[in-house]
């Protein structure tokens, strides 16, 4: 995927391929002391992976800033200002029922 958008932009990506370092194994259940010898691989997995975790995480939080948001959206006054007294009410009476099924929920 790194490499069609490089592609893309019209940017050379040349991976060069460096002599594998003769290192000490050390052999137990888990393999973190393993080169990554393809430097592509390599930069799949130490940038390009992470880089997509991060905005996966930034989006998953504004989803739930966007919930919370939208649950208090009768308390911003251009809303206060714009709606007439029925609608007022009525979303007043939504949002006193979310609050208390929230509050059921957590008990």
């Amino acid at each position: 995927m790194a490499s069609a958008i490089a592609t893309d932009w019209k940017i050379t990506s040349p991976f060069t391929v460096v002599r594998k370092r003769l290192t000490k194994r050390l052999f137990d259940k888990l393999s973190t002391d393993e080169r990554l010898e393809d430097p592509e691989l390599a930069f799949k997995t130490q940038v390009f992976l992470p880089i997509g975790n991060a905005l996966f995480q930034l989006q998953s939080r504004f989803e739930g800033l966007h919930l919370v948001s939208g649950s208090f959206s009768i308390r911003y006054p251009k809303s206060l200002l714009q709606l007439s007294d029925a609608d007022l009410n009525s979303a007043a009476q939504k949002f006193k029922k979310h609050i208390q099924l929230t509050l059921i929920q957590i008990l």
